[in-house]
Formats: structure tokens, C-alpha cells, sequence
């Protein structure tokens, strides 16, 4: 019988446990005639540790591991099986290949293998894998900004130009792509896509009476015909002047009736409103909000508003602010209708108003 020495003994554990040889292969390497030698050592040292090497303990009575201890033991080894495994597939997967980033992409399947040990066994470097990751990375978000940046141009090139970031944003949004709002003003500002609009409001506050002034600034509505809000502007074609009288519904913000006037009478006034009325049946305390034009404060408009059940409502004389809704709608048509279809004569124009107010109610996102 022949007795090894502990420090045989000792790198036969450490060539098994660090270097993952199998028994034969230890055998072989230290001259141990029996690789059962080596097993034995291997479950002595995984049950009693430092203490196998005592041979002293070989007086003692023999002991066997617990149930728990070789359940345990097992585990491991199933580790250590599956890890070699695992490490002997990638091994023959890479040395069929000779391009260097074709390992790169084999070691990066292999997520959950140490990068270190796959680079070794693929012969490449670990920082020459990271370069490789970094680009690819790169390569993909420029592939997502590239997709990003032609969805802004289809919206953009659909709103004719009009919106700006917020309105951008919300489009976005609605698509289920969620962009930082700065990211966003820098994308527009650098591929020059901001807004074409550059309408400046100058605005004056003046305090007048508030005599049948019902709304009070509050253009909140809880259903739909509960508040109304109208107002007449005016379009220049050809040196031609033309009137424009809109009527919108506050609870949502749409433009339910407009006419072209061909003057500025109250009868024309009374026939946009009469129309709306006819489309929409109301019923009686619906409040309709103007400014103190000549028109609205006619006696032929108030009657007819008093025999329907309409409650008028008239803002402050010279402030603008008590008709705010209708105003930026004016606003806002009158800047982006020309982006959006243009026009150069009168039929041109009223086709392209009915199409702009279209898009306003159907599409346009409001603020």
C-alpha cells in the first residue's frame, strides 16, 4: 500500500478544485498510481476540511457525512458539471471560428459565463471585447434615434410645420415613445424642424365693467352644449376683405359651426348662430359667450337668443382675455392655415378652411 504525503495530497485537491482536472488527468500529472486515491481525498476534504490531512483521525472511529452534507456535495459537483459543460461547448463553438468579432458575439450569448474565462478560452483580449460592445452599442442607438428622427419628421411634415416641442411631445406620446423634453428641443433645433410659427401676442389688461360677463374666464364645460363661445375676424384675399364667424363648444374645444359672412350685419350673425342651433338642439340654458361687438349687441341677436332659451354672455369691453378660446383659435388658424393649404383666391380659401377646421377638430392636439 503506498502513502502519499499531505503535500501530494494538497495539489491534488487544488489541481481538482482550481484547475477542474478529473481524477485520471491528476493521476497522470503526479504519478498516484490509483485514481480512486484521489476521490477518496476529494470526499474527505469536502466533509471534514482542514482536519483530513490529521492522521491521527484515522484512529478515531470512521464517521460518514450527513444526509445533508452529501446532498450538498452532489450540488456542487452538478454545478462543477455544467459549468465544464458549458465551458466545453463555447471551447468547440469558438475554435471553429477565426474572425475575431464573431467571438466577441459568441462570448456575448455566453451573458452568463465569466468574461475573463471566455476570453481565455477563446484567445482574445477582454478589452478588445468591451471596445466591440461599446460599438455595438453605439450602432444601436444610432439605429434608435435614426427611427426616432424620421417619426418626428412624419409628424412635423403632418402638422405643415406647426408644432412646436409640447405639441411634439404629446404626438409622441400618443404613439407610446416618451422622449425628455430637452432631448426633444435638441433633436428640432438641430435638424431644423422647430416650429414655423412665430406669432407675437401683445396684450393689454383694461378693467371694464363686468356686466354680463356670465363665464368669467372659466372655459371649463362638464358636457357638451353647456357653453358656447363665438366671435367674427376677418381674411384679406386678393384686396378683398372677407368676414369669418366661428361658434365653439368649450367642452372640448371644437369648432361646431363657421360661416363666411358676406357682411358685417347682425342678421348674418343671427343666421350662423340659428344654424348651429338647428345642428346641435342645445335645449335652453346653454350659455353663449361673445365679445361687445356691434353685432352681438344688437337687439335682433339678443331676441333671438332670449326666444331659443340661450343665456348670452358678453366679455368686458376691450378685453380680449374674457374671450381667450376663441381668440387663440384665431390666432393659431390664421398661422398655421397658410403653412398647411395655402391658398390665392377665394374658392381656394374656403376649401382649405373647411380642411383646416377639419384637422383642427380631428386631429390637432390642444393645449
Amino acid at each position: 500500500m503506498v502513502i502519499y504525503s499531505d503535500e501530494v495530497k494538497r495539489e491534488a485537491l487544488r489541481l481538482y478544485y482550481r484547475e477542474g482536472m478529473g481524477a485520471r488527468r491528476i493521476c497522470k500529472r503526479l504519478g498516484i498510481r490509483c485514481p480512486a486515491s484521489v476521490r477518496y481525498w476529494v470526499i474527505n476534504y469536502s466533509v471534514f476540511g482542514e482536519s483530513s490531512f490529521d492522521r491521527r483521525r484515522k484512529r478515531c472511529a470512521v464517521s460518514f457525512p450527513t444526509a445533508d452534507e452529501f446532498y450538498r456535495y452532489c450540488q456542487e459537483l452538478d454545478r462543477e458539471n455544467k459549468r465544464l459543460r458549458s465551458e466545453n461547448t463555447f471551447l468547440s463553438r469558438a475554435l471553429d471560428i477565426q474572425r475575431p468579432n464573431k467571438k466577441y458575439e459568441l462570448i456575448n450569448e455566453w451573458s452568463s459565463e465569466s468574461v475573463v474565462k471566455l476570453c481565455m478560452l477563446g484567445n482574445v483580449s477582454r478589452s478588445g471585447f468591451y471596445k466591440w460592445k461599446a460599438s455595438q452599442e453605439r450602432k444601436e442607438n444610432v439605429k434608435k434615434y435614426d427611427d426616432l428622427l424620421r417619426t418626428i419628421r412624419e409628424i412635423y411634415d403632418a402638422s405643415g410645420g406647426t408644432y412646436g416641442y409640447r405639441r411634439m411631445d404629446k404626438a409622441l406620446r400618443n404613439r407610446g415613445i416618451i422622449v425628455n423634453h430637452k432631448r426633444l428641443q435638441r433633436i428640432l433645433r438641430e435638424n431644423d424642424l422647430q416650429s414655423k410659427l412665430y406669432v407675437v401676442r401683445k396684450n393689454q389688461w383694461t378693467l371694464q365693467s363686468e356686466k354680463k360677463d356670465l363665464l368669467r374666464q372659466n372655459f371649463h364645460a362638464e358636457r357638451p352644449n353647456e357653453k358656447w363661445t363665438t366671435d367674427i375676424t376677418y381674411f384679406h384675399i386678393l384686396s378683398k376683405p372677407y368676414y369669418l364667424m366661428c361658434i365653439m363648444d368649450l367642452y372640448d374645444g371644437s369648432i361646431i359651426r363657421h360661416e363666411i359672412l358676406p357682411s358685417m350685419k347682425a342678421t348674418c350673425a343671427v343666421d350662423c348662430v340659428k344654424a348651429a342651433v338647428l345642428d346641435r338642439h342645445p335645449g335652453e340654458g346653454l350659455i353663449l359667450h361673445s365679445d361687445q361687438g356691434s353685432q352681438f349687441r344688437s337687439k335682433t341677436y339678443s331676441a333671438y337668443l332670449e326666444k331659443n332659451g340661450i343665456v348670452q354672455s358678453m366679455s368686458r369691453a376691450g378685453n380680449c382675455f374674457d374671450n381667450a378660446r376663441i381668440e387663440s383659435f384665431f390666432g393659431h388658424m390664421k398661422a398655421e392655415l397658410p403653412l398647411m393649404y395655402p391658398y390665392s383666391t377665394f374658392d381656394e380659401f374656403r376649401d382649405a378652411l373647411d380642411r383646416y377646421i377639419l384637422f383642427y377638430n380631428k386631429t390637432r392636439i390642444k393645449t
